[in-house]
């Protein structure tokens, strides 16, 4: 008996000093301020993934605690509670012979959406399921495949949120204004990233886009500020119209799979210093990397045949071209004068094209008013909308059989223009209003 005492006193001494170690533990990690020696305070902010947890100074980066997660029965880790939250305010629905999340009644801090419910498995989270709630931290099961559209909406305190590795759909909009979620990995097995998806997480520092991701939607990373670093994968065909759009601290490498830009995809990355266009790229939309102030280079690769629109390349003062006949051209080591884009000095006109062109950008002959005729060479494959626009001295455009493609109103505002083509017909890639005022042409010239 006495010995079971001694035993039993021992026993509670140590679960006294064992919580007490656990609550010190806790109340250090949850601390916002930590002093150094020197005087400078850090202020702290906690992140976690499904292993480890760690602290980082949100002003200087610098790593303060890291370890990690120890687990009690429930899955609760002791230091950092990253598996924590009350479980009872998230509302779920039976759908067949599944569940979904369809809403949350908590306040704040962080939660664990469970992996069944009346023992339905749970694997999707409903349309605006958390929109506008005051979310630290989320943990999904890996029983849920599909995000809602604005599922996260406007969860304006999300810092942390741990996706399952088997989920296939991030909906439109879904983490939208969750300015200070830093920590997401996204899954391999995604197949789609809804548009806006990530619209407006300004702590995001850098994500990796999973292999299976084809597209990258309109706006899906916009106004990311804090996004230096994005992998994207050999394989994605499209980058949406301002998918990256002032995100001012991206750096990126585009993949040799891509075959579009969309309009304003990296308007004001203030960052970006070079960018390489691959080969397939057919298209780079309207002002695409408009006002990227710093960036300096542009190559296209070789065999390029890309429609530039309008302002593709505005505002960027840096910019270094290649000039002939005082033609502005972008190319590379090989061709540097693949793709005509304009004028190098506005008060001189460009009424010859070097005989290696490919490409003429759009607006790159407009408002000419001295020039009479215009020779473009054997070669030239695309002559982009409103290439010509307004220039109302030219009485001759002689267009040879390689051109594939020619944009809508080319040749708006020429009003004195003959077009001699060496085609005996229209080539089923021109637009069909690629000659919008009916200016005469000679066919097979």
């Amino acid at each position: 008996m006495k010995k079971f005492l001694i035993i039993l006193i021992s026993a509670i001494v140590g679960l006294v000093v064992l919580n007490g170690a656990i609550i010190f533990a806790v109340e250090c990690w949850e601390t916002a301020n930590y002093n150094k020696n020197n005087g400078h305070t850090h202020t702290l902010r906690t992140y976690y993934d499904k292993t480890h947890h760690k602290q980082e100074c949100s002003e200087c980066h610098k790593v303060i605690n890291e370890g990690a997660h120890v687990l009690d029965e429930e899955g609760e880790c002791l230091i950092c509670s990253a598996f924590s939250g009350n479980t009872e305010p998230v509302q779920y629905e039976a759908a067949g012979d599944h569940a979904k999340v369809v809403g949350c009644q908590t306040t704040n801090g962080r939660v664990r959406i469970l992996p069944t419910y009346n023992d339905l498995p749970v694997t999707e989270i409903a349309d605006e399921a958390f929109k506008e709630s005051s979310l630290t931290g989320i943990v999904i099961p890996e029983s849920v495949k599909s995000i809602g559209k604005a599922a996260f909406y406007d969860c304006l305190l999300l810092a942390n949120a741990m996706l399952p590795d088997e989920l296939h759909t991030i909906g439109d909009d879904a983490f939208l204004n969750c300015e200070p979620l830093t920590n997401v990995e996204l899954p391999e097995s995604l197949v789609k990233i809804g548009e806006g998806a990530f619209f407006g997480c300004k702590a995001l520092t850098s994500i990796r886009i999973p292999s299976k991701i084809t597209a990258i939607e309109k706006e899906t990373f916009k106004y990311c500020a804090k996004l230096a670093s994005v992998e994207l994968p050999n394989g994605l065909k499209t980058i949406g119209d301002e998918a990256f759009a002032y995100c001012v601290s991206l750096v990126v490498t585009l993949p040799d799979s891509l075959t579009g830009i969309g309009r304003s995809a990296f308007n004001e990355c203030v960052s970006l210093t070079n960018i390489c266009v691959p080969k397939n790229v057919e298209i780079i939309g309207n002002r695409a990397f408009n006002g990227c102030t710093k960036l300096t280079n542009v190559e296209l690769a070789e065999g390029i045949s890309t429609v530039i629109e309008e302002m593709a390349f505005r505002e960027c003062p840096n910019l270094q071209y290649n000039v002939y006949e005082n033609g502005a051209y972008l190319g590379n080591e090989k061709n540097p004068y693949l793709a005509l884009m304009g004028k190098a000095k506005y008060d001189y006109e460009c009424s010859e094209i070097h005989e290696d062109t490919k490409v003429i950008a759009a607006l790159a002959l407009s408002g000419m008013t001295k020039a009479t005729s215009i020779v473009l060479p054997d070669g030239v494959t695309v002559i982009s909308a409103s290439a010509f626009k307004d220039s109302a001295s030219l009485t001759a455009v002689i267009i040879p059989k390689s051109v594939e493609y020619i944009g809508e109103k080319a040749f708006d505002g020429c009003g004195k223009l003959t077009l001699y083509c060496k085609a005996a017909k229209k080539p089923d890639g021109w637009h069909e209003t690629w000659n919008n005022l009916n200016r005469e042409v000679v066919w097979n010239y």
